[in-house]
């Protein structure tokens, strides 16, 4: 898109939105459209990837916080409904059964009310 354009999606939220994805691997925003050229562009069934892929990071400069690695304590993450504030620590007490349950490992999960089946609520999971 344009290089001034404020639109950032993910990859999957701008399939939901058509945004317009080219062969030669330019993406256009739909107010964007405009600008497109007349190169082939990608349908729906062209972004299944049938084969192993790799990516490399040789090209791009990472921040030296990023390669240095990241505390636990620091890392926040949301897969889904899952968010994770903690990741916690390993320790003697942290194996039981062959398991690994760090201590302070903290998460949340957003489900359906028990109490009021319009409702739902976070609910948190801490070690």
């Amino acid at each position: 898109c344009l290089s001034a354009c404020l639109s950032n999606y993910h990859f999957m939220c701008a399939r939901r939105r058509r945004v317009a994805f080219q062969r030669d691997k330019r993406v256009f925003c739909r107010r964007h459209t405009r600008l497109l050229d007349g190169t082939e562009l990608v349908r729906d069934e062209g972004f299944a990837v049938l084969r192993r892929v790799f990516v490399d990071f040789g090209g791009l400069s990472l921040k030296r916080k990023f390669l240095g690695g990241l505390e636990p304590e620091a890392v926040n993450m949301m897969i889904g409904s899952l968010r994770i504030d903690s990741l916690g620590a390993l320790t003697e007490l942290s194996e039981c059964d062959g398991r690994l349950f760090p201590v302070g490992y903290q998460c949340w999960r957003l489900y359906w009310s028990t109490r009021d089946a319009r409702r739902r609520c976070w609910y948190r999971c801490r070690i």
